[in-house]
């Protein structure tokens, strides 16, 4: 068997990127679809959508939206769900020390 002679994709973070968390836009009457399309058009390259509050169904069927919104100069990752980050197609999940048992 030949060793894997592909590398990963890689890319850097920014230093600050914005957290698009369900709750506040509720509270507030946002729209996250509509927010993360005016973030990325502001030159914003990396979103992080944060559900806590949400079933699985519930934050797939808003990344799915949110993912299929953003230009592909910006990336999206979905906070805690790796599950759901895999099956909307996004960046990847933001997964924090605590947040996962091992």
């Amino acid at each position: 068997m030949q060793p894997r002679t592909d590398k990963p994709a890689v890319f850097s973070l920014p230093a600050v990127y914005p957290i698009l968390d369900v709750a506040i836009a509720q509270r507030r009457g946002w729209d996250l679809v509509d927010l993360a399309v005016r973030l990325a058009a502001a030159d914003c390259h990396l979103l992080q959508l944060r559900g806590k509050q949400l079933s699985a169904g519930e934050l797939l069927r808003l990344a799915t939206a949110v993912q299929g919104a953003l230009p592909t100069t910006c990336r999206l990752l979905v906070n805690d769900r790796v599950d759901v980050a895999l099956l909307a197609a996004t960046a990847g999940a933001y997964v924090g020390q605590d947040d996962l048992s091992l």
